[in-house]
């Protein structure tokens, strides 16, 4: 869980050794056209500039970190109940880690991450789930709450004759967990096929039904960093154990707050491939 007085500490280690050196923050300036910088001394920059004070950017930082992290792995946490549960799927993921490492212990590169298709396929799945991806599919993130900025026909813009209009300012509540279930767009949406998110089965599919990470201008500005991060973790664990769910994906419940969460955690017996060792 996020620990508030590790990322405020950070914060202002970090201000005062800026501050220490007003030539860095000069530098840091001048040259912010130029090069990128990290995400913590933007945030500074602004404070120097009088647009934030330090509260305001604990406020930034701590939402960073809980986004980047404990989305991320609750989303692990049903991924890998999913592959326990199928192992055929995990077969199939096994064979790619091997296509790609040969066996062999070395670090993951950016290349490796591309390579891995039933690995991305399978994230998707259980992204998309929500009790499914979560009762068989699992979005992280239970909801989102979207404003309009203006007034917004379906009538006109899906030429749906039993549509709405929505006057701006209202508040749209959007639940990922029913549209990924939703037979409109998903043939047997119950049923566990990472292959629907293959590039093929894919195409021509509408935009907006599937949103993981939601949809346009103020989607997810972490959602590759995540995925990278959920494909390296689960890369490590498939390159070296079988996974084996010890319960029913069908009798978790589901704990639903801001992030959706398998209640009672889950339980899981890794097998070393190496050795066949249970762990």
């Amino acid at each position: 869980m996020l620990d508030a007085g590790k990322t405020k500490k950070i914060i202002e280690d970090k201000w005062n050794q800026l501050s220490e050196n007003d030539a860095h923050f000069d530098e840091d300036s001048s040259s912010l056209q130029k090069r990128r910088l990290a995400f913590l001394d933007l945030l500074l920059l602004m404070v120097k500039d009088g647009a934030l004070n330090l509260d305001d950017v604990q406020e930034e930082v701590d939402t960073f970190m809980f986004e980047g992290h404990d989305t991320t792995l609750s989303a692990l946490n049903w991924c890998l109940q999913w592959i326990g549960s199928q192992p055929k799927v995990q077969e199939k993921l096994h064979q790619e880690m091997d296509e790609i490492f040969d066996r062999q212990e070395r670090e993951v590169t950016t290349d490796d991450l591309k390579s891995m298709i039933m690995c991305f396929e399978s994230i998707h799945y259980q992204r998309s789930c929500s009790h499914l991806d979560y009762s068989n599919f699992y979005t992280t993130l239970s909801s989102t709450l979207e404003t309009t900025l203006v007034d917004f026909s379906t009538i006109k813009k899906y030429n749906a004759a039993d549509g709405k209009t929505l006057p701006a300012g209202v508040e749209v509540f959007i639940w990922p967990y029913m549209i990924h279930r939703d037979p409109d767009f998903r043939a047997e949406p119950e049923k566990f096929d990472p292959d629907r998110f293959s590039s093929a089965n894919s195409a021509g599919r509408h935009p907006f039904a599937y949103v993981p990470f939601s949809a346009g201008p103020r989607n997810c500005i972490g959602q590759r960093f995540a995925m990278m991060m959920l494909k390296t973790i689960l890369c490590w664990i498939l390159r070296r154990f079988e996974i084996k769910s010890c319960r029913n994906i069908e009798d978790i419940p589901e704990n639903v707050d801001l992030v959706m969460r398998p209640g009672g955690g889950i339980e899981l017996e890794l097998k070393n491939c190496m050795n066949s060792q249970k762990i």
